[in-house]
């Protein structure tokens, strides 16, 4: 059975509110990722992000694909320069800690 999660947004902003206790310490978890918030005014529920090194509908696909990590596709002309990810819901930690590695790992590959 896969495992279907729904990853925290905005690392970069958001992580220092999942982490509170120690918001500097996991500073490593966002540094150098080649995205872009697209909004001035973030939602609630998710959050536009732009990647500035890739094809934002290839990440969704290799994302679900390849780590079992779900995203949120844009659709219409946006397609392949937005994606977004939902912060809501029973979220962890480990939930942030395990996007981040993906996109890590995918900036390691080459892909973003």
């Amino acid at each position: 059975m896969k495992k279907v999660i729904v990853f925290l947004s905005c690392v970069w902003l958001a992580v220092n509110v999942l982490l509170a206790e120690e918001p500097y310490k996991y500073e490593y978890l966002y540094k150098d990722l080649p995205f872009e918030i697209v909004s001035e005014s973030l939602a609630n529920g998710v959050t536009s992000i732009h990647p500035i090194t890739a094809n934002a509908y290839d990440i969704f696909l290799i994302l679900k694909n390849e780590y079992n990590i779900w995203i949120c596709p844009n659709g219409g002309k946006m397609k392949d320069t937005i994606f977004r990810v939902g912060h809501i819901g029973a979220l962890t930690k480990d939930d942030n800690t395990i996007l981040v590695d993906a996109f890590k790992d995918l900036q390691k590959r080459g892909i973003i």
